[in-house]
């Protein structure tokens, strides 16, 4: 193959290459824009609630989940609509949730609030609301240290190596 060949033939390879990139990044542009941004605050457009059921990359808090629906059923006259958008690998989703009566927003937050505990070890989940209310629960880690921590830490204040009294 002679030298013209030879630059024909790699334009090609580099045109077939900037092309799959192109498709590439603009499947990847798609997919981005249909999963649902972290809760920074303010619910997406039509929702006066959001509820982010999130995972520690195993799963997300079944139970919750269930008493959420649930709750949700047996509390239908206060609840307009609810839309679901699932977007992650291991069921991590969004429930969007319309109150019938936009003056109650902070009352029904309040009670679907409760459904959670405040310390939550198997996925986290977060809410917000249209009026600004926000949520989420905590993981072991971001608790307050206990006496143990507490300890530790005044040890590593006296010097002690690693912070450990031994």
């Amino acid at each position: 193959m002679n030298s013209g060949g030879q630059a024909l033939n790699t334009s090609r390879i580099l045109k077939g290459a900037a092309i799959g990139v192109i498709f590439s990044l603009a499947s990847l542009e798609a997919a981005t824009a249909q999963q649902p941004r972290p809760l920074d605050g303010t619910p997406p457009e039509g929702c006066d609630i959001a509820v982010l059921f999130g995972s520690y990359a195993t799963k997300i808090d079944a139970e919750a989940y269930d008493k959420t629906q649930r709750w949700l059923r047996e509390n239908s006259a206060q609840v307009a609509k609810v839309d679901e958008v699932v977007w992650g690998r291991v069921g991590e989703r969004t429930l969007c949730i319309a109150v019938a009566d936009p003056g109650k927003i902070q009352a029904v937050f309040k009670r679907i609030k409760r459904l959670y505990p405040k310390v939550n070890l198997v996925a986290p989940i977060a809410m917000t609301s249209r009026n600004g209310d926000t949520f989420h629960t905590k993981h072991r880690d971001d608790s307050p240290p206990g006496p143990a921590a507490r300890s530790a830490q005044e040890n590593s204040r006296r010097g002690v190596p690693g912070g450990r009294p031994w």
